[in-house]
Order: structure tokens, then sequence, then C-alpha cells
């Protein structure tokens, strides 16, 4: 993929649920201590965008793609509220232009 066109990545949206959300991130095989990551945003419409000045910050050649997506809920039992998270995440191999 070109990094100067940003990345879309889409999928089946969660609708009308605001418990879910999604964040993406991509990073570099030969040294993944060079990532950029796209923000954790709700899963509305079923699409991330990484712009292209994000991409750029990496340099060309092998990387993985990883969508996390994940529900988030609050409960409130005994008067105590507590966060339940269940999460998905898939990865992809990539390579940058």
């Amino acid at each position: 993929m070109t990094r100067a066109n940003g990345l879309t990545i889409t999928w089946s949206p969660a609708g009308s649920d605001t418990t879910v959300y999604t964040s993406a991130m991509v990073f570099m095989r030969a040294d993944s201590s060079k990532s950029v990551t796209s923000g954790v945003a709700r899963d509305i419409d079923g699409t991330l965008a990484m712009s292209e000045s994000q991409l750029l910050k990496l340099p060309a050649g092998a990387a993985t793609l990883v969508l996390a997506r994940y529900r988030l809920r609050n409960i409130f039992p005994s008067s105590r509220k507590v966060g339940l998270m269940t999460e998905m995440a898939e990865s992809r191999p990539i390579t940058l232009q």
C-alpha cells in the first residue's frame, strides 16, 4: 500500500451499539518499535482511517496491520462501577511503499 494515500479500513459496523470501540496499529516487522496508531474511536460506521502523515512516519517495507475491536460496558453490581471488556484483534501483513 502507498503510505502517501493513507489507509482506510472497513468492516461490518456495530451500528447504534455505543459500547463498541476500534483502534488500529501499523508496525514494521523488522523493528516493531517503529509503529503508528489510529487512536480509539466508536464503531458506528465500520470505518477507521490512518492519515498519510501518520503512515509517512514509517519507512517503506514489510509491516503488520492490527485492528482491535472491543466492547466496553459499565455495570453497577453492589453500588460499584465495574467495566467489562471483550476484545477481538485481527492482523494482516502489508507492504508499505
